[in-house]
């Protein structure tokens, strides 16, 4: 009977920890984008006659599927050590930004420092807080962040 009982209890408690796991998995939603107003436009087509200094536009896009494969492997490897999911993922979203900030058109900084990764539940306020950071930088006309 005892050997029952304890056996019960192990069951019991793989039901919890996989409930929990599915609990933090529905939750577990990350953003990366970039809140400058011109962002989106810069994102989709640059003008021939823009004077960026480095950059491509689709560098957001581009950037996810060139390191797929790459982010796709630390999330399960993040996840097989037993890491909780939503901190795996804040940390691929920022090696995605890092990466993609790297091939971000450049003329102020302003869209660069517009770069912003956070949970999708928060992500309304991260925006606002990396756009006034950005700013700062596009009024001033000029400055690497």
């Amino acid at each position: 009977m005892a050997i029952f009982l304890q056996g019960t209890r192990k069951f019991s408690a793989n039901i919890k920890r996989l409930k929990n796991q599915v609990r933090e998995t529905k939750n577990a939603a990350v953003v990366v984008g970039f809140s400058q107003r011109y962002a989106i436009f810069v994102h989709e087509h640059i003008p021939a006659n823009a004077t960026y200094r480095v950059g491509r536009s689709k560098y957001l896009e581009s950037t996810s599927r060139e390191f797929s494969e790459v982010l796709g492997q630390d999330i399960v490897r993040g996840v097989k050590a037993g890491r909780p999911l939503l901190e795996v993922l804040l940390e691929t979203g920022q090696v995605l930004l890092n990466a993609t900030k790297e091939v971000t058109p450049l003329k102020t900084g302003a869209l660069r420092a517009s770069g912003f990764v956070a949970p999708a539940s928060q992500k309304d306020q991260a925006a606002a807080e990396a756009f006034s950071r950005s700013e700062v930088l596009r009024i001033a006309g000029g400055g690497r962040p």
